[in-house]
């Protein structure tokens, strides 16, 4: 297979997330319909396609690897999350790991599946809607990579969409979104347009059914230390 040369895969890539971050922003002026999606995701197809099929250098280059950087920040991110309380500290520490993702997407380190993951994971748990579209944007990506963790780019896909929506204070798609409404209230699945998406789009893109993502709130709040921040 013909692969880009690291400066074109730059410079798709950029254009890969100012294109969704564009797209994003002029989703949530006006009503979200279901089609504008997927149209959004044909285009998305279309670029990353055309990435791939770009003239590779002259000497045939090794795949790249992943980024060591990546995946301890990604697991530092999961490990703060097992407490079970987000407190000063760790929004601190989210912060900082924000910086040293978009340092490594700025200096075009970001290139495997699971680097787009991994960074997108970090960026799901941003503090604004801009974060929120750019984690997208990064779990879509890797998602159109073949790759062993595919699938839970796609969930991450929905996941960090489901999010955006809720900094914009409209109801999810999904159903992966759980909220409390004080520390010793019990969880609740955060409002949801059951007419946004089909149960058939909620598998192909790998998250419950709507119906087990309601029996999920019952697991959650039967958990001796409740979380559901992942």
């Amino acid at each position: 297979m013909l692969r880009p040369s690291l400066d074109v895969r730059r410079v798709m890539d950029g254009a890969l997330l100012g294109y969704w971050a564009f797209r994003a922003r002029q989703a949530v002026a006006v009503p979200i319909r279901r089609e504008i999606l997927m149209r959004w995701i044909a285009g998305m197809v279309v670029l990353a396609t055309a990435a791939w099929l770009i003239a590779a250098d002259d000497a045939a280059p090794t795949l790249p690897e992943d980024n060591p950087l990546l995946r301890r920040l990604f697991d530092d991110d999961q490990a703060d999350r097992k407490t079970g309380s987000i407190d000063a500290e760790t929004v601190k520490r989210d912060s900082q790991r924000r910086k040293d993702v978009l340092t490594e997407l700025r200096s075009g380190r970001i290139r495997t599946a699971s680097d787009y993951y991994h960074a997108g994971f970090v960026f799901q748990h941003g503090e604004s809607a801009d974060e929120i579209r750019l984690a997208f944007s990064l779990a879509w990506t890797s998602a159109q990579m073949e790759s062993p963790i595919r699938k839970r780019a796609l969930w991450l896909s929905a996941a960090a969409w489901n999010r955006l929506l809720m900094r914009l204070k409209k109801p999810q798609w999904y159903g992966t979104q759980y909220v409390a409404d004080d520390a010793d209230a019990e969880f609740r699945l955060y409002d949801i347009d059951e007419e946004a998406v089909t149960d058939e789009e909620r598998i192909r893109l790998n998250v419950p059914v709507l119906s087990e993502a309601k029996k999920q709130v019952e697991r959650f709040n039967r958990r001796p230390e409740k979380k559901a921040d992942e």
